[in-house]
C-alpha cells in the first residue's frame, strides 16, 4: 500500500533521479520478493509503478518536461482549489516525487519553478 495524499491534482510526470523502489514507513521494499511479477501482464503497470528499481523499468518513467507552466498576464502562478488558496507550497516535496512530477508541474508551476517566463 502506497501513501496517499489527498490533493485535487491529475496527470504523470516523473524524473529519473527519483527512481525507487516503494515501501511501507518503517519497512524495507519487498520488491524483490515479489520480482517475479515484473513481467508478468496482470501486474505490469503496478509493479512498473512500485517497483521500477528491481524491475529495470527506470527509464520507463522519464517524460520530457512540460515546463511551460500556468501563465496569467505573463506571471508564473500555481493554481488554486475550490477555496481559493492554493496548496503547492504544502506540497512542494512532492515537485520531484516520480508519483506526482507531472501532478505538481501542472498544479503548482510556480512553487515547482516549471515556468520558463522569457
Amino acid at each position: 500500500m502506497l501513501p496517499t495524499f489527498q490533493l485535487q491534482f491529475s496527470n504523470a510526470f516523473y524524473y529519473v533521479e527519483l527512481c525507487y523502489d516503494s515501501a511501507l514507513p518503517g519497512r524495507e521494499s519487498d520488491c524483490t520478493k515479489y520480482g517475479y511479477l515484473c513481467d508478468n501482464i496482470l501486474y505490469y503497470n503496478l509493479m512498473t509503478w512500485q517497483c521500477p528499481v528491481t524491475c529495470d523499468r527506470c527509464s520507463d518513467l522519464i517524460t520530457s518536461s512540460p515546463r511551460t507552466g500556468k501563465l496569467t498576464n505573463g506571471t508564473c502562478v500555481d493554481l488554486k482549489g475550490s477555496n481559493g488558496h492554493s496548496d503547492c507550497r504544502r506540497y512542494a516535496m512532492l515537485c520531484r516525487d516520480p508519483r506526482y512530477a507531472s501532478l505538481m508541474a501542472t498544479e503548482c508551476p510556480k512553487t515547482c519553478k516549471y515556468c520558463s517566463e522569457h
